[in-house]
């Protein structure tokens, strides 16, 4: 059952850079292909809005 759980949620994993201050984080790439940070919601300047180290 653990393996079923683990391969249902995993993500692709990348460095994602906030469009409005350029931080960086470590990040996941959601089905919808939204970038999110790993363990939060949002940039620490309140945007929601990344996109991936190029």
């Amino acid at each position: 059952m653990t393996n079923w759980v683990n391969s249902m949620t995993q993500h692709k994993r990348i460095v994602g850079v906030c469009e409005c201050c350029g931080s960086v984080y470590a990040a996941k790439v959601l089905s919808s292909g939204r970038i999110r940070p790993i363990g939060r919601d949002q940039c620490s300047c309140g945007s929601k809005g990344f996109q991936p180290l190029e």
